[in-house]
């Protein structure tokens, strides 16, 4: 079971078409405007030939598995079978799913709770994270019991997320749909679990059977469902790999309040480096994320799905997967290179910072941007799992890159990039959160996230976070 399992969890480290909403972040001008962020180029170019240093990467099993780059069928993966040994050939798994402390049976009906946040004590947009690995740390979890609680009798949840075996997180989630609440959740077809091994016999994780049975069935959709799990989120082909949390209505008087995390409500995350996004009050995002929730839940799979909407309050939501056009590598329908290559212009005391789980080769080329960025006066420096990208991609880093500009650690599941530097000719302090991995998976296949903030205690909250990192992590 945990060979087959560590198949399958692989793609959220190798999670991720060209559908847009909105005409980008630049605004109209006179001249050539620059590309925005994630929008296509005005003209198609042939696709760049691929690199054969990364040929035995694409032809991987749990590549083929996932038809990262090959529609290959699935290899039979024996029991307790050992993980590929080309390191170049497979990305590192998460830890395998397991079932871990579920409570048996739905709590007692709670009494009716007092509001957690005070009228208008809250900021509109909140940074938490988790960084005392490799000790336990739940200041994610606690803020989104907190919010499950704000959550008024009559209002919505809607929950997209990847997996989830924390009982704690289903109390407080029960709790709020016995007040009142309106609570949907959509989740990845993965969590299930074999007993005992071998036998064939899958059961789901004990959270989601109880969500499945307190919930009803009717306010639970696992996207692609099936026994035993054989991968396909709700749009791609890949996982849904998503993790964000909708409210309506708060109890502080908070509405339109979108949570976006990099964290799974399991139990190796909340000893591992993960972050997340409170963001009161912001209309149209929150219908942007509603919409694409709705989407996932009616399983509409398109492989085009890709397009990004603008919130109210400087902020950016951009939804995967998103197709190439001609096949891959495909740098010009690759939001973060779109981002890097055609956005940023760097000056004096400019930044650009990386803190990245999964990073693959399939995407080397985000790192000749970076090193174009350094090149031109940005101060680059990159936080990456060591376990969680490829041997690949490290050499890669490191060819373009000078070695106190990498840090190669352990501990870290966040995804997200900081850009402090002129953008689209504004001087910025910005962030991109969410999801969404540098791997193929998550730009091509996989139902991802992909949150932009600009704002500047923001941007502070995460360059400490990433500070704390740099530090701290080895």
């Amino acid at each position: 079971m945990r060979a087959l399992l560590s198949t399958l969890l692989l793609a959220a480290g190798c999670s991720a078409g060209e559908l847009s909403s909105t005409s980008g972040d630049a605004a109209a001008g006179d001249g050539a405007a620059p590309v925005a962020d994630g929008a296509a180029p005005a003209t198609d170019g042939p696709a760049p030939a691929l690199d054969g240093t990364d040929t035995d990467a694409a032809r991987s099993a749990f590549d083929a598995a996932f038809g990262f780059e090959l529609d290959a069928a699935p290899p039979v993966v024996a029991p307790d079978a050992a993980p590929p040994v080309d390191p170049d050939a497979a990305e590192p798994v998460d830890p395998p799913l397991v079932d871990e402390d579920a409570a048996v049976g739905p709590p007692p009906p709670p009494p009716p709770p007092e509001c957690p946040f005070a009228p208008g004590a809250e900021p509109q947009k909140k940074a938490i994270f988790t960084d005392q690995y490799p000790a336990e740390d739940l200041d994610i979890e606690d803020e989104l019991i907190r919010l499950f609680r704000a959550a008024t009798p009559g209002s919505q949840i809607r929950i997209a997320l990847f997996t989830w075996t924390r009982g704690r997180m289903v109390d407080a989630l029960m709790s709020a749909a016995q007040r009142g609440v309106d609570v949907r959740v959509v989740l990845d077809e993965s969590n299930q679990i074999e007993e005992p091994e071998g036998s064939g016999n899958w059961r789901y994780t004990a959270a989601v059977q109880r969500l499945l049975t307190e919930l009803g069935r009717d306010r639970v959709t696992l996207c692609n469902a099936r026994t035993p799990p054989d991968g396909g989120g709700c749009h791609g082909t890949g996982i849904n790999h998503n993790k964000f949390f909708l409210f309506s209505e708060l109890c502080d008087g908070s509405r339109n309040v979108v949570v976006q995390s990099s964290a799974n409500l399991t139990n190796p995350q909340i000893t591992q480096y993960n972050n997340a996004v409170v963001i009161r009050n912001d209309a149209a995002l929150h219908a942007a994320y509603l919409g694409y929730w709705r989407d996932l839940d009616a399983e509409r799979r398109d492989l085009s799905y890709y397009h990004s909407e603008n919130g109210d309050t400087g902020t950016k939501a951009y939804f995967f997967p998103r197709a190439s056009q001609g096949g891959d590598p495909d740098p010009d329908r690759d939001t973060i290179h779109n981002i890097l290559a055609d956005n940023v212009e760097c000056g004096n005391n400019s930044e650009v910072l990386v803190m990245m789980a999964f990073w693959s080769q399939a995407r080397g080329y985000l790192v000749e941007d970076l090193a174009r960025l350094r090149g031109r006066g940005c101060d680059v420096r990159v936080i990456v799992s060591r376990d969680a990208s490829t041997d690949a991609l490290q050499r890669h880093l490191r060819d373009a890159l000078p070695d106190n500009k990498i840090h190669l650690v352990d501990g870290v599941h966040s995804k997200y990039l900081l850009v402090k530097a002129d953008y689209l000719g504004e001087r910025k302090h910005l962030v991109w959160t969410g999801s969404h991995n540098y791997t193929g998976p998550a730009l091509r296949e996989n139902d991802e996230t992909l949150l932009k903030i600009d704002d500047r205690a923001i941007f502070d909250a995460f360059r400490a976070n990433w500070q704390r990192g740099w530090d701290n992590l080895r």
